[in-house]
């Protein structure tokens, strides 16, 4: 993985904050670092941000494991969690991790 600095990292991350804000439904984005610490959110809450970052890093965390048992030779692209009210999405980057909270869109 190629390292860049900090002033890169954030240009990044603004980018796909752009791009994913551009979806429809979207309610929440945070981009969160390697130790599950947000980076950017548009949660203003701090500590809901520390209690998202903490619990989806947990799950990515153990998401991975798991796929790792399954065949050491795949990798973990994204985890889904779907609720009545809300789908989360946990997209572990090069660089970081996006969560993503969206209302569920049903193709019905």
């Amino acid at each position: 993985m190629e390292k860049i600095d900090k002033e890169e990292l954030l240009r990044y991350i603004d980018e796909c904050f752009d791009k994913i804000s551009d979806k429809n439904d979207i309610l929440e984005i945070i981009a969160m670092d390697d130790n599950n610490d947000p980076i950017k959110s548009t949660i203003r809450d701090r500590q809901l941000n520390l209690d998202y970052t903490g619990l989806f890093g947990s799950l990515l965390m153990k998401a991975r494991r798991a796929v790792r048992l399954i065949d050491a030779n795949d990798q973990l692209v994204e985890v889904r969690v779907r609720t009545k009210k809300h789908e989360t999405f946990i997209t572990p980057d090069i660089y970081v991790t996006f969560i993503t909270v969206q209302n569920p869109i049903d193709k019905i």
